[in-house]
């Protein structure tokens, strides 16, 4: 039961990860909030965010493309 709470909690910081990508390339409130943040952080941290929402934005195209894909098959 433990583990699979765990990989429920994964899940949801891989999932607020793609979000947060999208929500840095679209909202300039949360760019401004972000850069703020990242003024106060280790570097490590910033770079592990940005590689983050980098992933995440990959994974939800590469989604879409593979859902069109099968689709168009």
């Amino acid at each position: 039961m433990a583990a699979s709470l765990f990989e429920a909690l994964e899940l949801v910081d891989w999932w607020h990860a793609a979000v947060a990508g999208w929500r840095y390339a679209f909202s300039r409130s949360f760019r401004t909030r972000t850069h703020e943040r990242w003024r106060h952080a280790n570097r490590w941290r910033v770079a592990w965010e940005v590689t983050c929402g980098l992933a995440g934005i990959g994974f939800t195209l590469l989604l879409i493309v593979l859902i069109v894909s099968l689709i168009a098959d």
